[in-house]
């Protein structure tokens, strides 16, 4: 009884949340850009307590729409071919030596960056942060292009 009565439950609260979106679209959105990092850290906490729950629905899409993702890596595949390339070559013909260092910060290197995805066996060893962190000013420069 108890279980039909919290799903019923669920369901409403899932519902009301929607609405409540709906109507409140614009003050929700002004608050996450206000607090930013609250938020951030918010979505960290909840995924760490939640990663089990979180995984598993991952999974469950995945398979149900299975078909989408097997086309959206195609298309990808066709689009960033240069990339794919380097990556693929990269990965089978440089190994990162056990005390490989990061280029920028001197920590241990993890990743294999490509400066020009058209010398795929030129690359920079970095640790994922400042790899990451390469990626970002890469994406803000070509935004800063496009606009």
């Amino acid at each position: 009884m108890n279980k039909i009565i919290s799903i019923s439950k669920e369901k409403y609260l899932k519902e009301y949340n929607k609405e409540y979106y709906k109507k409140n679209k614009d003050k929700i959105k002004e608050y996450y850009k206000k607090n930013k990092y609250k938020m951030k850290e918010n979505r960290k906490i909840y995924y760490e307590k939640n990663k089990d729950k979180i995984n598993e629905k991952g999974k469950l899409y995945k398979k149900k729409n299975k078909e989408y993702y097997r086309q959206y890596s195609r298309d990808y595949k066709k689009k960033t071919k240069d990339k794919v390339n380097a990556r693929n070559m990269a990965e089978r013909y440089i190994i990162i030596s056990i005390n490989q260092l990061c280029k920028d910060c001197n920590e241990l290197a993890t990743h294999r960056h490509h400066e020009d995805y058209n010398k795929p066996l030129e690359v920079i060893f970095l640790c994922t942060k400042c790899h990451r962190e390469r990626h970002r000013q890469l994406n803000r420069l070509i935004e800063r292009r496009l606009d």
